[in-house]
């Protein structure tokens, strides 16, 4: 048997930036890759002229501003998205699957692509019905009672969110149901997570919370970084910068096109590995059981989980 809990989930992710290092490498470089095609865009054509006017630019006018590659340029991006979040997926889920550093495009990420799609319309929709409802009951008290109209509005509020934290608890686990199912499974999560709440709830608050404080010194350290170097370079305006402050910039700029690569590791990465112990053992997240075997996936492909696995005799499960 292996321990397993919440907070063993919610770090899951660090040990996948160690354990994958290679294939993080990759995933790193394409991103790379696609900032300088779109700094390309810009420096290899002409920028779109705009006329005079107070009127604010229109979306297409402002990505016109990075020139004619850009249109291509920022809907790749977006693709990469997928696709990393595809090979994050891919790396727990199946990690006998190595090709391409885990990454590809192919139906499991249009699948998720789909379920995005579907997932932000629901958002906005429940979004809508909460702000109707908060503006519903604050009209109707500033004419019955404005003095309660306050606090009667911050209850409401607060009751909202955690309704918005208990949905997107419920609905955790959807992105790596549909991954691990092949099938575009929006509520499969649901079913999963009965009687997960508190322990999947725990997992998310520890991972946001180690993002944010990620996030935290990743500023500090670019804001270090980059105001000494670029009052460097604008010292040395007239005459070649130093190769310190070259070195720094080149760090500083890496820093910043890498980071969305390892916090979506450290966000997708808890939960694919809490939705393979669900659908493995069925248990509750803090229970520390592990079963030796492959366990069909609750309403997926049976042995989807198990394809790249061995089992020893003691119940530890290795990867592939």
């Amino acid at each position: 048997m292996t321990d397993f809990s919440p907070a063993s989930a919610a770090f899951e992710g660090f040990r996948v930036l160690r354990r994958e290092s290679k294939a993080v490498l990759v995933w790193v470089g394409c991103n790379i890759a696609l900032f300088v095609l779109i700094g390309a865009s810009k420096l290899g054509q002409p920028a779109l002229r705009l006329q005079p006017s107070t009127a604010p630019p229109s979306v297409l006018q402002t990505v016109g501003r990075f020139g004619p590659l850009a249109y291509v340029a920022a809907p790749l991006l977006l693709i990469f998205w997928i696709a990393l979040v595809g090979a994050i997926f891919r790396q727990e889920l199946r990690p006998g699957d190595r090709k391409w550093a885990f990454m590809r495009i192919g139906a499991d990420e249009v699948r998720l692509a789909l379920l995005f799609v579907v997932g932000a319309a629901v958002v906005l929709f429940l979004a809508g019905i909460q702000f109707a409802l908060v503006a519903g009951v604050t009209v109707i008290l500033d004419t019955v009672h404005p003095a309660a109209t306050t606090w009667v509005v911050d209850v409401v509020s607060l009751v909202a969110w955690c309704f918005n934290f208990w949905i997107v608890v419920r609905l955790s686990l959807a992105p790596a149901h549909t991954f691990a199912s092949r099938r575009l499974s929006m509520f499969g999560s649901w079913t999963l997570t009965r009687r997960h709440f508190w322990g999947l709830g725990w997992m998310i608050v520890l991972m946001m919370v180690t993002v944010f404080l990620l996030i935290c010194a990743m500023t500090l350290l670019g804001a270090v970084l980059g105001g000494s170097n670029l009052r460097a370079l604008d010292a040395h305006r007239l005459v070649a910068p130093s190769p310190a402050t070259i070195i720094g910039l080149i760090v500083l700029v890496a820093l910043l096109i890498s980071a969305p690569v390892f916090f979506s590791v450290l966000i997708y990465t808890p939960l694919a590995f809490a939705y393979r112990a669900l659908a493995e053992t069925g248990e509750p997240l803090d229970s520390g059981a592990r079963p030796s075997g492959d366990a069909g996936v609750p309403g997926g492909d049976v042995g989807v989980l198990g394809a790249d696995r061995q089992a020893d005799p003691a119940g530890e499960i290795h990867r592939g």
